[in-house]
C-alpha cells in the first residue's frame, strides 16, 4: 500500500526585494493616464488634457493593464490610489 506524502511548497523572497512602485513599472505617460482614469475621466477627456491622440491614450491605458495585470479601469484605478499618490 502507498503512503500519501506531504509536499508544501513555499515562495521565499528574499526581504530586500519589494514589489515595484507604478513609478517603476509604468512610463511616465502611462502614469499620467493612470491618473486621469483614477480621477475618473474618459479617454477623449484624458486625450484632450494631455494633448495627445485618442489612440494615444487606449494604448497607454491597455500598458498600464498588461503592466498592472488589470481587467478594468476599475482595477487599474484602484491600484493607483492604494500605492502613494505619486507626483504626475
Amino acid at each position: 500500500m502507498l503512503g500519501c506524502i506531504d509536499i508544501r511548497l513555499e515562495v521565499i523572497m528574499p526581504p530586500d526585494i519589494q514589489p515595484k512602485s507604478l513609478k517603476e513599472l509604468l512610463t511616465k505617460k502611462e502614469l499620467a493616464v493612470t491618473k486621469l482614469v483614477a480621477e475618473g475621466h474618459a479617454n477623449p477627456e484624458i486625450a484632450v488634457q494631455l494633448g495627445i491622440k485618442y489612440g494615444t491614450v487606449v494604448s497607454h491605458v491597455r500598458n498600464a493593464f498588461l503592466k498592472l495585470h488589470c481587467k478594468n479601469r476599475v482595477q487599474l484605478a484602484a491600484k493607483y490610489l492604494m500605492e502613494d499618490r505619486p507626483n504626475v
